[in-house]
């Protein structure tokens, strides 16, 4: 195992997809982020956008109260 693969990730990656009716977008999530120490990021997706027209966004993962780790905005939802 690399020692990427044990730390755990920098940031999580949603795809935003628009909705037909005018509610809120669609948020997606599809993979994960680490910073290399070159300021480049290695990126593991768990699925593949096939609507290159939809926003990727990378959101970081915060602590919350318990320990866990979740993106900034799940926990703007609690």
């Amino acid at each position: 195992m690399t020692d990427q693969a044990k730390k755990t990730p920098a940031f999580r990656i949603f795809q935003i997809s628009p909705r037909g009716d005018n509610s809120r977008a669609y948020w997606r999530e599809i993979g994960v982020a680490w910073p290399n120490s070159d300021g480049s990021f290695n990126l593991r997706f768990e699925a593949v956008p096939t609507d290159w027209s939809n926003t990727l966004q990378l959101r970081a993962y915060e602590e919350v109260a318990n320990g866990d780790r979740v993106a900034k905005d799940q926990t703007r939802r609690q």
